[in-house]
């Protein structure tokens, strides 16, 4: 089922990149701070809400939902991103630290709608799923009392994984745009585990990612329609 999910967004993405039917709006670079939430437990324990941190960087474009009108538009990216942080764990191996050094694609396809404020200023509203892929990192477990070997996968993606390399996700957020520039926060809505388990589901990992992001856009089509 997921796997058919995953194919879906891909073909979108592919097919909203070359469609003639819907024109460009606007191509641009965005960046920002990603802030993680882990969502743990272990045999049905629940675990601690522990954060990683990072940043998210890379290309966008909109296309005209309606050509020659920002009202409603398409919005895709390709971001690289990295959430990184040292964390305890002893809520289910005392005297433990997790390290989680992560780095995904990520791949954002949101329906925007733009709300007129001003001369040169919308209100953005934006939702829709989001595909991160996961590409290289390292997990290790740190024992604190250096008794016992520390657990270290330097290819948590690949391989024998501890970790899924597609995550899926439904991600809204809002944000104001004032002429060229867009401030955006956002919040990912986790659909799928991050761990991969060998036996029947003993853990969870689920991260809740919150995004702060700054955009630069220029607008390819010279003829526009003011939202209103």
């Amino acid at each position: 089922m997921m796997k058919n999910i995953y194919k879906l967004i891909l073909i979108a993405f592919l097919y909203l990149s070359s469609s003639h039917v819907i024109s460009a709006q606007h191509i641009g670079f965005v960046g920002g701070y990603t802030m993680t939430g882990l969502e743990q437990s272990n045999y049905g324990v629940n675990g601690d809400f522990s954060l990683l941190n990072g940043y998210h960087v890379g290309p966008k474009v909109d296309l005209d939902v309606v050509p020659n009108s920002n009202k409603f538009t398409l919005t895709l990216a390709t971001l690289f991103e990295m959430r990184a942080n040292r964390y305890d764990i002893s809520w289910y191996k005392p005297y433990t630290t997790q390290t989680r050094i992560l780095y995904y694609l990520y791949l954002p396809l949101d329906l925007t709608y733009r709300k007129k404020m001003a001369e040169d200023v919308n209100w953005l509203f934006f939702g829709g799923p989001r595909l991160s892929i996961g590409l290289f990192g390292l997990t290790n477990e740190h024992y604190y009392m250096a008794t016992k070997p520390q657990l270290k996968d330097t290819s948590p993606f690949y391989g024998e994984p501890s970790m899924r390399a597609k995550d899926f996700s439904f991600g809204i957020g809002t944000g104001i745009e004032l002429e060229n520039f867009q401030f955006m926060l956002g919040y990912d809505l986790p659909l799928t585990n991050s761990v991969v388990n060998i036996d029947p589901s003993p853990s969870v990992l689920k991260q809740h990612n919150f995004r702060f992001s700054i955009a630069y856009t220029i607008r390819r089509s010279k003829d526009k329609t003011i939202v209103r």
